[in-house]
């Protein structure tokens, strides 16, 4: 596989994928109150794997992919990116919902899962300082400037994220965990992306992801029919934006950028979700949230520099 460079193009589409995930905040927000979230989940996953079937017979007419012949690492890559991609999305809504309901009235609990959000999103994207960090035992140099730009875009997270009166639970670790098998993920699609083409390995992780959640659903959230339907637009929107529409993103951009690179360019989804939360759901940014956002901005800047031995 070629070597790959710093990639604007690569970034930008990234940033798009960031985009749609930024939005899909207020859609996922809406699910969840009428779903569990391993019902939500399967529903959305096995909805972006079906809308990405007819995008890859096109493409095979019009402008079939080199790689489309490898399946057995099709299906070994997609699966095992599925599976961290089942792993992240579940343990990350079990953390915003986990909350110690002993001694607390309803509206302390309210409270507690409306903060909960701004601590797992910075928790989250401590994938921004996993990947790097794996990359050195895997023998990846990464540049001073991109490490630069991972401390930034951490201190960019903790203005964003976290609130006054932040509080450490044990519902943290699944967040971080989460973080983990994000990493895990982003670094999994780094080895893969090259070798297969990229639409089918974005089906196939959604295939895998839905069908893992759809089973873990059966058992823990015995889910419902009208539940379901009462989310249907939730649901429609996450399937095809952020599921088969984001990730797909997500996997394209990937093959035109270093997964560090990648990971910091992704961690804007949580400036473009302060800002739909802004626009849509009346949520107000303090000048805070205005400081990280710009820490977040400068950080992905730094990371399109080049090293002094890389060229653009």
């Amino acid at each position: 596989m070629q070597k790959k460079k710093f990639s604007v193009p690569g970034s930008v589409i990234l940033l798009l994928a960031a985009l749609a995930w930024g939005s899909a905040f207020v859609a996922q927000s809406l699910g969840a109150d009428s779903v569990r979230p391993f019902t939500f989940n399967a529903s959305r996953s096995l909805l972006g794997a079906l809308v990405l079937v007819p995008v890859f017979l096109t493409f095979d007419r019009v402008n079939p992919s080199p790689n489309r012949g490898n399946k057995k690492t099709l299906w070994i890559g997609g699966a095992l990116c599925g599976f961290l991609l089942f792993l992240a999305c579940n343990l990350q809504q079990f953390s915003i919902s986990y909350v110690d309901t002993a001694g607390k009235t309803a509206e302390e609990i309210q409270n507690i899962e409306k903060a909960n959000i701004g601590k797992v999103a910075f928790l989250t994207a401590l994938y921004i300082v996993l990947v790097p960090a794996f990359g050195i035992f895997m023998k990846k140099r990464v540049g001073a400037q991109v490490w630069l730009g991972v401390i930034v875009a951490l201190a960019g997270m903790y203005f964003l994220c976290i609130k006054p009166g932040f509080t450490v639970s044990a519902g943290d670790l699944y967040a971080f965990l989460c973080a983990f098998a994000f990493a895990m993920q982003i670094i999994v699609v780094d080895e893969v992306v090259g070798k297969v083409d990229p639409i089918r390995l974005s089906c196939v992780q959604f295939l895998v992801c839905g069908v893992l959640s759809g089973i873990a659903a059966l058992i823990f959230d015995k889910p419902a029919l009208s539940d379901i339907l009462n989310a249907w637009a939730p649901i429609l929107y996450m399937g095809i934006v952020s599921s088969g529409i984001a990730y797909t993103l997500q996997i394209i951009g990937q093959a035109r950028c270093k997964p560090v690179v990648a990971s910091l360019v992704m961690s804007m989804e949580s400036v473009f979700s302060a800002f739909f939360g802004f626009l849509i759901l009346n949520q107000a940014m303090s000048n805070r949230e205005f400081i990280g956002c710009g820490l977040m901005l400068v950080a992905v800047v730094l990371a399109q520099i080049p090293g002094r031995k890389e060229k653009i």
